[in-house]
């Protein structure tokens, strides 16, 4: 066997979930003129448990729990579960995945995704202060059955079909009163995707060298079903049909490395032929959204929304140790047509290339053994207030969702 071919077939034994460790003997074989592989594997335990979770400065802190279970036979069968529990995000997530080692290996996995996440108004203040009543409580519920199967030794590509079920309960204002009732939007119906994707990052979260590249297309057919409230304009219960097909393309790269300074490159694209739902912020909350800092992504920024843009945007990171990184990052979003809020709470597009948006972040990360621990002032200018403070303990991290 050539030193190639057994590099990727090591590295593919190396990454079996099942498997947690290898250690390889190669000792020369004079009779033969070769040498001789022997490996010691052991092999990961049949049934883990993980906790985990986010502490923040703003309220946004979350729980987490996991259970897995392995089978491994002549295939490998793997039974998952995990819960996420806050005040912005609750979800629970279910998996029965089988990968199937043939000569062209493939996974199947059957999942369930229920989420929500429950908007605050007050959410720019700090975790310690009282809350005012949500304005937005958004729920996606996705079960689905998904084959994949590898792309050479870092790549991998995955076919989806799914049913989703979205729910929306908001206010068309954030001046409502608490006599007032939110108005529903309910989308539900069948979609399917091909995703490929490249991930060689080095970290979870804050990675510093590396490359990641994912690009999906997506078929979405659903029912609209609105009932509205009492802040909405029109009164009348509306049903709908949406069909439409939507790309999104996202790309890292840590292209440049000078000593313990580090440039990275960063991209998002989405192409969607959505049409409008009922009113604005149901058409606004289903639509593609760009969110390159963990902060964005816990908040509902509705300029940030729209069914077609291009973002893109640079990071440096100087190491200041193994473990210690200090970074700067900025961004510019540009939507091709922004989505504009008419009088009766409708939706239509803005001039093209009229209105573009800037990010920014800077701050400390420490990478401890049981999660980064960040320290960032941030920068956004589609906000009242452009700049907030972010400290927190844990990972940003959350199931699929349905659409995005």
């Amino acid at each position: 066997m050539s030193l190639s071919l057994l590099k990727s077939a090591y590295f593919t034994l190396v990454s079996d979930a099942n498997i947690k460790s290898i250690y390889p003997l190669m000792k020369f074989n004079k009779a033969t003129g070769y040498f001789d592989m022997k490996i010691t594997v052991k092999r990961e335990k049949d049934f883990m448990t993980q906790f985990g979770g986010n502490i923040s400065s703003k309220p946004v802190s979350e729980a987490f729990v996991g259970l897995q279970y392995n089978i491994w036979n002549r295939k490998s069968y793997n039974f998952s579960g995990n819960f996420y529990f806050g005040k912005l995000y609750t979800s629970g997530q279910i998996r029965v995945r089988l990968d199937s080692p043939r000569k062209t290996p493939y996974f199947l996995e059957a999942e369930a995704t229920l989420n929500q996440y429950d908007f605050f108004r007050s959410s720019n203040n700090t975790f310690f202060t009282d809350q005012q009543p949500s304005y937005i409580l958004k729920s996606d519920y996705l079960f689905g059955l998904n084959i994949g199967m590898p792309e050479r030794n870092k790549g991998k590509i995955v076919l989806n079909a799914s049913y989703i079920r979205l729910s929306d309960d908001y206010y068309q204002t954030k001046n409502f009163l608490a006599t007032d009732t939110a108005d529903q939007s309910v989308l539900k119906g069948p979609t399917a995707s091909i995703t490929f994707e490249v991930n060689t990052l080095n970290r979870k979260e804050y990675a510093n060298q590396g490359t990641f590249l994912t690009m999906k297309l997506q078929y979405v057919n659903i029912r609209e079903f609105t009932i509205p409230g009492s802040t909405s304009v029109d009164r009348s219960i509306q049903v709908d049909y949406h069909d439409w097909f939507q790309f999104k393309l996202s790309y890292e790269n840590f292209f440049k490395k000078i000593g313990r300074f580090k440039i990275g490159l960063c991209a998002d694209l989405a192409v969607s032929n959505m049409r409008f739902f009922a009113n604005y912020t149901s058409t606004s909350l289903n639509s593609p959204a760009f969110a390159p800092i963990q902060e964005i992504r816990t908040l509902y920024l509705p300029a940030l929304h729209t069914h077609n843009f291009g973002a893109g945007g640079l990071k440096g990171i100087l190491s200041i140790k193994n473990n210690i990184d200090f970074n700067l990052e900025g961004y510019v979003f540009q939507p091709y047509q922004e989505l504009i809020e008419t009088v009766d709470k409708r939706t239509e597009y803005g001039p093209v290339l009229h209105y573009r948006y800037f990010i920014a972040s800077t701050g400390f990360v420490f990478h401890s053994p049981l999660g980064p621990i960040g320290l960032f002032v941030n920068y956004a200018d589609m906000r009242t207030n452009s700049f907030s403070f972010l400290f927190h303990f844990g990972y940003f991290i959350f199931n699929k969702s349905a659409l995005n």
